[in-house]
């Protein structure tokens, strides 16, 4: 959900490049993530695009949960045939 607009400064954020690095992804990729409403931002208001700590986080969670390393899978299956 993209905000315009209101002062946000008491809202948790990070930049675009920081958002990026904690996401593992381009600036450009995070941008499409943005346009796709994946990700909540806004702009302040010099027109700098801002990401949401809580949409990086809740991304980032899901990202965990998804990918699984196979070792972990593994031992998950071999602790439960044993």
């Amino acid at each position: 959900m993209k905000n315009t607009g209101k002062n946000r400064s008491h809202v948790e954020s990070f930049s675009a490049t920081e958002a990026a690095a904690l996401l593992g992804v381009s600036i450009p990729t995070l941008k499409r993530m943005v346009a796709e409403d994946r990700l909540e931002s806004f702009r302040t208001p010099g027109g700098h695009l801002r990401i949401l700590a809580e949409s990086v986080d809740t991304l980032r969670e899901s990202k965990r949960e998804r990918f699984r390393p196979v070792r972990d899978a593994w031992r998950a299956d071999w602790c439960a045939i044993a």
